[in-house]
């Protein structure tokens, strides 16, 4: 029951770290003047909505209703306006389109919205107040969904590029400046949970040692010279190994039909140990069983602040560039990367050894893991707008085709949905397998 309660405490995690990264965008938009126009973290079902924001527009005789079957637009109702923005910033509707059900939208006005989506920036929210010219639009929706695996900030565009403040008519280097930021935010969180495991030091870490409980006589464990009450130390690469990752060294072992490599302490003494995994069909032997923690000294609680601190950060930089020299190595590639089941396993695995302020650890490495990957300039991530950014800097300020962008990013989200669900079966198989 404790390791589900620690792994459940991996959703808040992810859930910060989506939420510092697009705030870092949408902040960083305001503080440019560019307008924002949604909020969102997850996918799949809507949990909940809030709107803010008070964004007037001016209705005019000539102002089109779309949907002139709905009822009349009252406070509280939803609606979308299509705008221009006149010389002295006053927003004027060209249409308005209301949004209550029923009734929907006849299907006779669907060609006419669509015209409107593709010439005119358009607004869309609850009304917050209604005079006989103008409508207050509270335009900023801040949504969570249920499955909390993406998450975004809106920014609406002018397909005439006429309205100021907007991001598509902005300068590409705001644009790369609000790109760059949601990177900026996960590696500041990473910085302050680090700060904070250096201001309040991990000291004891729990240590379960696996111990060899029984030894068949005569088989490939007992001919390899293991014995009763033999502590393992390291099984192939793995250094003090969990029961998961015992399993998967043993089911590659015999899969591979290769000798299992084991380090032992008896006694004072510490042995290696090589297992012929192909014989009676894959069993070893032997069987394991987990000792009471052992409490060991992880920091000195005599170092200052600023050595821990140093100490902490050497320790990710060392760790961040092993993951990617281990990346680079195709054939153990997928052992660098893992989906959010691996994720949960290793931040209960982490609570559970070294207590809550683990998950200080774990959220620190999350987040400089995703700032980086939101780097890759693989539509629809972070490296490709800026990317895009990039290419509108060289062509004179002229952005890139929207709808070549769209298409690209479709299809990069596309292959992230199948990286996704391989990752998930291969979280299901080194778990489980």
């Amino acid at each position: 029951m404790s390791i589900l309660l620690y792994a459940s405490s991996f959703l808040p995690l992810v859930l910060l770290t989506l939420f510092i990264h697009e705030m870092g965008h949408l902040l960083t938009a305001r503080a440019n003047n560019i307008r924002v126009s949604g909020f969102t973290i997850g996918i799949g079902k809507r949990i909940f909505t809030i709107h803010t924001g008070s964004t007037q527009v001016k209705i005019t005789p000539e102002t089109k209703i779309l949907n002139p079957e709905a009822p009349p637009l009252e406070k509280g109702h939803s609606a979308s306006a299509y705008i221009r923005q006149e010389t002295d910033g006053t927003l004027t509707a060209i249409a308005l389109l209301p949004r209550n059900h029923p009734p929907g939208l006849p299907y006779e006005h669907w060609e006419t919205v669509r015209k409107h989506n593709s010439e005119h920036l358009q607004l869309t929210g609850r009304i917050k107040d209604k005079g006989q010219d103008h409508v207050t639009l509270a335009d900023m929706a801040w949504t969570l969904k249920a499955f909390p695996l993406m998450a975004g900030v809106y920014l609406p565009e002018d397909p005439a590029r006429n309205t100021k403040g907007l991001y598509n008519t902005t300068q590409w280097r705001r644009k790369i400046l609000i790109t760059l930021s949601g990177s900026a935010a996960n590696l500041f969180l990473a910085i302050l949970a680090i700060t904070a495991l250096a201001a309040f030091p991990i000291t004891k870490v729990n240590t379960p040692t696996p111990v060899v409980a029984h030894v068949q006589p005569g088989s490939p464990a007992q001919q390899a010279g293991i014995m009763p009450g033999d502590r393992i130390v390291r099984v192939d690469k793995y250094t003090n190994p969990t029961p998961q990752e015992i399993r998967e060294s043993l089911n590659k072992a015999i899969e591979q039909r290769r000798s299992l490599h084991i380090d032992l302490a008896r006694g004072s003494r510490n042995i290696s140990a090589l297992i012929a995994t192909n014989q009676n069909n894959g069993v070893l032997g032997f069987t394991i069983h987990w000792t009471q923690p052992q409490v060991t000294n992880q920091s000195s609680e005599n170092d200052g602040f600023a050595k821990r601190f140093t100490s902490l950060g050497r320790i990710y930089i060392a760790s961040f560039s092993t993951i990617v020299t281990t990346m680079r190595d195709q054939a153990h590639a997928t052992e660098a990367v893992s989906g959010p089941l691996m994720g949960a396993y290793e931040t209960a695995r982490a609570i559970q050894y070294a207590g809550p302020k683990a998950w200080l650890i774990v959220l620190a490495v999350f987040n400089i893991g995703i700032a980086f990957l939101n780097l890759v300039p693989i539509p629809p991530l972070d490296g490709f707008r800026a990317v895009a950014d990039a290419i509108q800097a060289l062509r004179n300020d002229t952005p890139i085709n929207p709808h070549l962008e769209q298409i690209m990013a479709m299809g990069g989200l596309a292959a992230i949905w199948v990286a996704a669900v391989y990752l998930l079966i291969h979280d299901i198989a080194r778990l489980f397998g």
